[in-house]
């Protein structure tokens, strides 16, 4: 395997891992702003604990957040 972007498989995790809980800040933020009338309670806690689990599997891999 050669990858042309990233300096190793952990860097490309570390980025995918970065983009996606930014992704999930991004609509955490508009659960509890302008579109708050949109998610139920599941839904809002649901985005904290898939934030939370990316996070905690961030660190046990060791990157850094």
């Amino acid at each position: 395997m050669t990858l042309t972007h990233f300096a190793n498989t952990q860097d490309a995790i570390a980025f995918a891992i970065d983009e996606k809980i930014a992704d999930l800040r991004e609509e955490h933020a508009a659960a509890v702003g302008s579109l708050a009338d949109q998610y139920t309670d599941d839904e809002f806690y649901a985005l904290e604990n898939k934030i939370d689990d990316l996070l905690t599997v961030a660190r046990s891999m060791g990157l850094p957040q």
